[in-house]
């Protein structure tokens, strides 16, 4: 539940990171995702760089598969619900688009729709950890009582 809190939250942070250098700095895509493939953890930065690497192959897939095949290929291990899965997956429509304003418009929906999944699965990890620990301390005085 922690790591599976901790992937959103930097993913909102790269979301952050993304608007700043394509709309502000006028970075190309696959320049931006590279820088910010060295600010997040293992599996958004291997997500980062497999996009930035299928779009200098310039093989002429659709950025759509490039990104939600490296979207299933790193983050694909089971942490995130598939909901959270899908919003991740459907943030390529924030990257594409000629006009700054839309992009950013989309940039902002995109990061809206990651911190409400990052809040929910924050307030979760916060509930059911607290709820873990106590039953664990529950259980370690059933033992000991059991044992005497």
């Amino acid at each position: 539940m922690k790591r599976r809190w901790q992937i959103l939250r930097e993913m909102c942070e790269v979301l952050r990171y993304l608007e700043k250098e394509m709309i502000y700095h006028r970075t190309p895509l696959e320049e931006a995702m590279e820088a910010a493939a060295g600010t997040g953890s293992m599996e958004i930065a291997g997500m980062l760089k497999l996009a930035a690497e299928g779009m200098k192959e310039r093989k002429g897939t659709l950025f759509r598969e490039i990104w939600k095949s490296a979207v299933a290929a790193s983050l694909g291990d089971g942490v995130l619900t598939e909901q959270e899965m899908e919003i991740i997956a459907d943030s390529w429509t924030a990257f594409c688009n000629p006009d700054v304003v839309l992009q950013k418009t989309m940039l902002d929906k995109q990061l809206l729709r990651m911190e409400d999944a990052c809040r929910k699965a924050e307030e979760e990890y916060r509930e059911k950890a607290g709820l873990y620990r106590k039953l664990g301390a529950a259980g370690g005085v059933f033992l000991i009582l059991l044992l005497l």
